[in-house]
């Protein structure tokens, strides 16, 4: 499994059109003296996509929002590009070294501005960096709330494959 641990985002609804985003790395996952896999990444990209209930995309307006991380966890603090890519904004570290810290110690704070005043019916948020992501959603008209992103699920068929051959010997012994 690649990806470990995970992050915690909290959107707020700041008026019909406007949120702001937070997000920090949980404490948890996989260090670099670990040993057991790969070490929790930190995050360089936050893409974010806020849909109907037919599940079509709000539009957001690229040049109304804006966000950067503060200073900590060994990152040093910067404003974050802003990027509209197919209907969903993404905010993109400038480099590594402004990247949102894996264990903590820094905080990604985003204000995302919709080009439509409409309420979404649930919010998409992904996070990625190197060949690590995680993907979470909340539901709901209330965005007051604080979700936690797990590994993507994509990370885990990557086990799959190493995992077919115990499943097949397992199905022999049981006929035999």
């Amino acid at each position: 499994m690649l990806a470990s641990g995970g992050y915690s985002v909290t959107i707020n609804q700041l008026s019909t059109s406007q949120y702001s985003v937070a997000v920090t790395g949980i404490n948890n996952g996989r260090p670099a003296t670990d040993g057991t896999g790969p070490q929790k990444h930190s995050v360089g990209r936050i893409s974010l996509g806020f849909l109907r209930a037919n599940n079509t995309y709000i539009a957001p307006n690229e040049a109304a929002s804006s966000g950067g991380t503060t200073g900590g966890g060994g990152f040093v603090a910067s404003p974050w590009v802003v990027a509209v890519n197919s209907d969903v904004i993404r905010f993109n570290a400038p480099a590594e070294i402004n990247d949102l810290a894996q264990f903590g110690g820094n905080t990604f704070n985003g204000i995302v501005t919709l080009d439509s005043s409409e309420a979404p019916a649930r919010i998409t948020a992904a996070l990625q960096n190197g060949t690590q992501q995680w993907y979470g959603e909340i539901r709901g008209v209330d965005f007051g709330g604080q979700g936690d992103l797990s590994p993507e699920p994509g990370s885990l068929a990557l086990a799959l494959p190493g995992l077919l051959p115990l499943a097949l010997m397992l199905r022999r012994r049981r006929r035999a």
